[in-house]
C-alpha cells in the first residue's frame, strides 16, 4: 500500500524533509506497507472464515481472544524477567517462553476444531501438562509451605504473573463453556487448569528469590 500527499513546502535546511502543513509539521512522503495490518472485512462486526460466517461475539472467539490476553501477560512477565540480577529469575525467561508456546498450540486446536480445520499436528498433549507440574514441583520444593492467602504484590515480576494468573483463570472458564461444543480433550483442559497453579508458584517465586517476604489479609 503507497500513500502519498502533496502539500505546501516552508523553506528549509537542506536535511529537512519534513513538509509544512500551516502550524503543523506532518511527515507526508511515501509510505510503504510491507505488513497488511488491516482488511476491513470485519467491520461489521463478523468474521468470515471457511465460507462460513461467524458474529465476533461468537464464544469461540473469546476464548481465543482470552488466551491470547494471557500470552500477552506472559509477554510483559517475560520483559520483566531479563534484567533481573538473580540468575534465576532471568532463567525464568526461558520458562515463561516454553508457556507461550504451547499457548499457541492451544490456540491453533481451538481454532480448528471450531472451524472444522483438520489438524492432528498442534494440540495440547500430556507432555505440555507435565511441563507445567515440573516447573510446580522444582518451584514448590523451594518455597515455605503455603498456609494462607497471599496478597499480591511485592515485587514488580511477581505481581505481573498475579496478572497472568488472574487472565488464565478467565480463559479456563471461557473454555469450560465451549469444551462440548469442540469436543476438547481433557488434557486440553487440565492443561489450563495447571497453568494458572504454576503462575500463582512463579508469582511466589519471583519474591521469595528477592527475600520478600509474602503479604497475608489480616481477617
Amino acid at each position: 500500500m503507497t500513500a502519498t500527499t502533496r502539500c505546501p513546502i516552508r523553506r528549509r535546511k537542506p536535511n529537512d524533509i519534513t513538509p509544512r502543513v500551516p502550524g503543523v509539521f506532518i511527515l507526508f512522503y511515501n509510505i510503504s506497507m510491507n505488513t497488511q495490518f488491516f482488511t476491513g472485512a470485519g467491520d461489521g462486526g463478523e468474521s468470515k472464515i471457511g465460507g462460513k460466517t461467524y458474529g465476533k461475539d461468537d464464544a469461540v472467539f473469546k476464548v481465543l481472544g482470552a488466551m491470547d490476553s494471557v500470552n500477552a501477560l506472559l509477554g510483559f512477565c517475560r520483559v520483566e524477567s531479563a534484567p533481573q540480577a538473580i540468575p534465576a529469575l532471568r532463567e525464568i525467561g526461558n520458562t515463561i517462553l516454553k508457556i507461550q508456546e504451547i499457548i499457541f498450540i492451544a490456540q491453533a486446536e481451538c481454532a480448528a476444531r471450531a472451524f472444522g480445520v483438520s489438524d492432528n499436528t498442534r494440540k495440547i498433549l500430556e507432555s505440555h501438562i507435565a511441563f507445567l507440574e515440573e516447573t510446580i514441583h522444582v518451584i514448590d520444593k523451594k518455597m515455605p509451605t503455603l498456609t494462607q492467602f497471599i496478597i499480591p504484590g511485592g515485587s514488580e515480576l511477581s505481581a505481573r504473573f498475579e496478572l497472568a494468573r488472574v487472565e488464565a483463570r478467565r480463559a479456563e472458564r471461557s473454555i469450560a463453556g465451549v469444551r462440548e461444543r469442540l469436543a476438547l480433550s481433557s488434557e486440553f483442559l487440565t492443561f489450563w487448569n495447571r497453568l494458572s497453579s504454576v503462575l500463582f508458584a512463579l508469582a511466589r517465586y519471583a519474591n521469595h528469590a528477592k527475600g520478600i517476604l509474602e503479604e497475608h489479609p489480616s481477617y
